[in-house]
């Protein structure tokens, strides 16, 4: 499955307007195989197939540390993350025989480095892409039946929840694709799946019983890492970042980045522009994995039409239940505090675009105020 996912890096010659996107900046360099990243608060966690790596990035010169290395024959291919719980797809490959001997979704404590990673889901088939919404994770998986080579495949999409042990798949859209789905998003109760083998991102209700699989966006480049900001979905296509308004049906794709600078080569020895391999965003600064003549390196651009000073009250919204209290549209690390009718404040914490969520199982029945820091107050019932 290693050498099949390998064979993406091939470059696709596509026409493209770039005449309005920013020349991307170097940020940090030599990292291994670099394919996944997410953000949290100043933090990039940026995953390779042999390496996890976390980087500060508020620190005047940023360095990268190692934070976990899985066994031999076990690769990661992506990661989604929930409060200080990082969650990541590893597959077991064995190389001195090319075999494939299924995947797993493994959590790791972001505040105990030093604990073993704990197994929520095995699989047989193999598992590329992954997301998380509230306490359950949907995953690409691919039904493997023609060995050694596994082709042709079929991608479905599943779903588990995380909050009880040994959680059971349950398949949400049965027959995806024949392509590789190499990344997904979670946007209202839509999820957006980039295609790479079909260049399209497909999208679906996830709360629907058999949902109806729309191809929302079509004849991309090579489409991989996705990440979604207020209402704005960012896509990594071939050497281009680009985004489009979700919420405006009628909206262009707009450019963004593109990368001029650094050149890899195709298999004939064709140098061509670098591609995008993910996308995440802390504050202004939009960063963007880049994988170029070996050399794994992350690269970024400042945005100033991303403020970083208040929240747009109009793009915040929450949603109870007896289990979470949801806070959708945060763009950056965020003050909230929860009331009583009385007015005793008992919820004191930080959310983000990634631990956007506070626990209410415990709350007891009643009438609860939310408020948000540069934003309004929000009145809930539990």
């Amino acid at each position: 499955m290693k050498t099949k996912l390998l064979y993406v890096l091939t470059f696709i010659i596509a026409t493209l307007n770039v005449n309005s996107q920013t020349e991307v900046s170097p940020f940090v360099e030599n990292l291994t195989e670099p394919i996944k990243m997410i953000a949290d608060g100043t933090d990039l966690y940026v995953l390779g197939y042999e390496d996890l790596y976390k980087i500060d990035t508020s620190t005047p010169t940023p360095t990268t540390t190692v934070i976990y290395t899985p066994e031999p024959d076990h690769f990661m291919y992506n990661l989604t993350l929930s409060e200080s719980t990082l969650y990541m797809a590893i597959e077991n490959y064995e190389e001195s025989t090319g075999n494939f001997l299924g995947s797993r979704i493994m959590a790791l404590d972001l505040d105990n480095l030093s604990s073993s990673l704990e197994l929520i889901y095995s699989t047989t088939e193999f598992i590329n892409a992954l997301t998380i919404n509230g306490n359950t994770i949907y995953f690409s998986a691919e039904t493997l039946d023609n060995p050694p080579n596994y082709e042709p495949f079929t991608t479905h999409i599943d779903k588990i929840d995380v909050s009880v042990p040994n959680p059971t798949a349950t398949v949400i859209v049965s027959d995806l694709s024949d392509g590789v789905a190499q990344d997904i998003v979670f946007y209202n109760n839509d999820l957006y799946v980039s295609d790479i083998d079909n260049a399209t991102v497909h999208k679906f209700n996830a709360n629907q019983i058999e949902p109806t699989v729309d191809n929302f966006l079509i004849n991309l480049s090579t489409p991989r890492g996705l990440t979604v900001l207020g209402n704005e979905l960012y896509i990594s296509a071939n050497y281009l970042l680009q985004k489009i308004d979700l919420d405006d049906l009628s909206s262009d794709l707009e450019n963004v980045a593109q990368n001029t600078t650094y050149q890899d080569e195709t298999n004939d020895g064709m140098d061509f522009n670098a591609n995008f391999r993910d996308v995440a965003i802390i504050g202004n600064t939009i960063y963007m994995i880049l994988e170029e003549a070996g050399n794994g390196r992350i690269v970024s651009i400042v945005d100033s039409s991303l403020s970083v000073e208040d929240i747009n009250t109009n793009d915040v919204s929450v949603l109870s239940s007896n289990d979470q209290i949801v806070v959708n549209g945060l763009l950056k690390n965020t003050e909230v505090k929860l009331y009583d009718i009385n007015g005793k404040m008992i919820i004191e914490t930080q959310l983000s675009q990634n631990h956007n969520y506070i626990d209410a199982k415990q709350l007891t029945q009643g009438i609860y105020m939310l408020k948000i820091e540069n934003s309004k107050t929000f009145k809930l019932v539990k």
